[in-house]
């Protein structure tokens, strides 16, 4: 993608950051996440985004790519390990893009037009009211609880909004359907951990609903993408497939304690779900949903 020649962004007023509390006790007991973070956990985001951006057909849906072209102030909340960050940077080298995570996991090298910063969104960001001209979120069910998203995630991602700018979102529904009994044990397990975390698995049918409560916003947009896994998905079926199975690999004693299954029985398990996943037509769905902030 070509960008077209501009004056550069200004940068965001990040002076607050150098105080802001990361490590406060009352963070670390607001901000959860179900799974361990661990090297194997990285690898598996940057092989997901890949995969997310083939999935959803682009690194994002909203009608900004001019605005980017022209030097843009971007967001990306639960940035992970910074992949769509840097991608997006590469891309539009005019616009600063911004990745916020409260896991530092960040690239230890990057494009000058990117930043990372460590901190929880449910403590408030350290920027300015209408600081940006895009905000994203992607893949963030397993992180916050139904009122965090509606009362907090949004609305804090609205405060940073200019007027006119963008909102977007893309989420998956924690719901694999047309499985065997080892996948839908494996579905069920997923969905009750996040119940269990007082979350939704299936927050993304929902995001809809919610961004239209905003009257702040306006042209709410949504779209459905159908996910299959395994041979019935072609190339990107079978990554999304080995993922999966690489979490039960890699998370074996969470699913272990979730199946009440020993050593023995749960490798017979993991090997009964690989089978299912290339005799079943299995899938999921994933939503995207963006809209703009009124002037």
């Amino acid at each position: 993608m070509g960008n077209s020649a501009s004056t550069p962004a200004k940068r965001i007023d990040t002076s607050t950051v150098s105080c802001y509390n990361f490590q406060s006790t009352n963070v670390s007991e607001r901000y959860q996440y179900i799974m361990q973070m661990n090297e194997e956990r990285v690898d598996r985001f940057q092989i997901q985004h890949h995969l997310y951006r083939e999935v959803l057909k682009n690194n994002f849906s909203a009608p900004i790519d001019d605005v980017l072209k022209q030097g843009a102030s971007v967001l990306d909340l639960g940035c992970g390990p910074g992949m769509w960050v840097c991608e997006m940077a590469t891309n539009y080298r005019l616009s600063l893009f911004h990745g916020i995570d409260y896991h530092n996991i960040f690239p230890t090298q990057k494009p000058v037009n990117a930043q990372f910063i460590k901190a929880n969104l449910l403590e408030g960001l350290p920027f300015k009211d209408a600081s940006f001209d895009y905000v994203h979120l992607r893949s963030m069910v397993f992180c916050f609880t139904p009122d965090q998203w509606e009362h907090i995630v949004i609305n804090e991602a609205i405060r940073l909004l200019r007027p006119n700018a963008y909102i977007e979102l893309s989420e998956f529904d924690v719901k694999i359907l047309n499985g065997g009994p080892c996948v839908t044990r494996f579905s069920d397990a997923l969905r009750e951990k996040l119940f269990a975390n007082k979350m939704d698995p299936s927050i993304a049918l929902k995001l809809s609903d919610i961004l239209q409560q905003y009257k702040s916003l306006k042209n709410v947009r949504r779209q459905e993408i159908r996910v299959n896994f395994g041979r019935s998905g072609g190339k990107l079926g079978e990554i999304q497939a080995e993922l999966s199975i690489r979490l039960l690999r890699e998370d074996a004693k969470l699913f272990r304690g979730l199946f009440k299954m020993n050593a023995r029985e749960y490798d017979e398990f993991v090997e009964n779900y690989i089978q299912e996943l290339n005799t079943h037509p299995v899938y999921m769905t994933w939503y995207k949903f963006w809209a703009q902030k009124k002037n």
